[in-house]
């Protein structure tokens, strides 16, 4: 198939231009609420391309002719290089923000009325933040039950708020389109709200791969408490096998929210003893957060994944996909 691309600025269609001299466009989708970005290398001999502007909104779509293009994302270009020799120009952008109003800090603490005051729901905080930005909530089934005495926000921005609760709880918050989703970390979004589609992949499908198990925590299982009010006593749940144990300092309100608890802290451990590395032909539905399953390769590198980073990149070499992952939280925890 024969890669092509198309590139907007400030809604201008600008492919044509630099189509003869485009020597690399890359695209880097990050998991979280890292910011994404993209760089767009160019031949400058001659200097036959106008210096372009920094605040420049760039549209990026990568793909195939055969089958089309898939829109990567928007982009404030933030940094110019100019160098040489060779004559190079060079445009570095982080994508646009739409969403600056949930990174203000902010003070308010989160707490229903009433005395003795009930707990609050974390999908009444996260429905409130997400009503307040004008985007949608999108709770991941596990997380509807939690709930808190009291929430402090201090300082802190409704993003920041949401990833330190998601952060104890296994998950991650981040606003996709027109939806602020908090989700298992693993359980990627389109900017839609539908879950993105497992990719399955075998030995044929990659040009290389690399798997890198390293033990870099110790901790075998993870302990928490939590209060059994049917017989007033404090009991504990602990997941994984093995010593040495790690233990929660939180006391949690019933079984269910520390064993949740107790499987986001080993998925933690776990997860830092082994990185995936790929490369494949570029393709476009693999993003930030899709689940990957990979077969016929090996032992230890088998199994489901989750994208960390995707780095498209296409150059005079064709259109590559480059791949970082970790193992898939809920088949590590058990």
């Amino acid at each position: 198939m024969t890669p092509t691309f198309s590139v907007t600025a400030d809604g201008a269609d600008i492919s044509g231009m630099i189509a003869e001299r485009l020597l690399q466009l890359t695209v880097r989708d990050e998991a979280g609420i890292q910011s994404d970005t993209m760089e767009i290398r160019l031949d400058d001999e001659q200097h036959a391309i106008a210096l372009p502007r920094t605040g420049a909104t760039l549209t990026v779509a990568l793909g195939y002719k055969e089958t089309g293009l898939v829109h990567m994302g928007q982009f404030v270009v933030d940094e110019i290089s100019l160098s040489g020799p060779p004559n190079t120009m060079i445009l570095r952008g982080k994508a646009a923000d739409m969403h600056k109003a949930l990174k203000v800090p902010k003070t308010r603490t989160w707490q229903q009325d009433g005395k003795p005051a009930p707990r609050i729901l974390l999908s009444h905080i996260l429905g409130t933040v997400a009503g307040e930005h004008g985007l949608s909530a999108k709770l991941g089934e596990d997380f509807k039950r939690i709930d808190y005495e009291v929430v402090h926000q201090s300082n802190e921005s409704d993003l920041q708020l949401l990833t330190r609760l998601g952060r104890k709880l296994g998950a991650i918050a981040k606003p996709v389109g027109d939806y602020l989703l908090f989700v298992k970390r693993g359980e990627g979004k389109t900017a839609s709200g539908k879950s993105l589609a497992p990719v399955a992949l075998s030995k044929p499908d990659l040009t290389n791969w690399e798997v890198s198990l390293t033990e870099r925590d110790g901790y075998q299982s993870v302990m928490a408490r939590y209060q059994d009010v049917t017989v007033a006593k404090e009991k504990t749940v602990t997941v994984g096998e093995g010593e040495p144990i790690y233990s929660l300092r939180t006391l949690f309100k019933d079984y269910a929210e520390a064993e949740l608890a107790a499987k986001a802290q080993l998925g933690q451990f776990t997860r830092g003893k082994a990185r995936l590395d790929i490369e494949l032909l570029g393709r476009g539905d693999i993003l930030a957060e899709t689940p990957l399953t990979l077969s016929s390769i090996r032992e230890g590198v088998n199994g489901d994944w989750v994208v960390e980073t995707a780095t498209h990149n296409l150059s005079e070499q064709g259109y590559v996909l480059s791949v970082t992952g970790r193992p898939k939280m809920d088949v590590l925890d058990g």
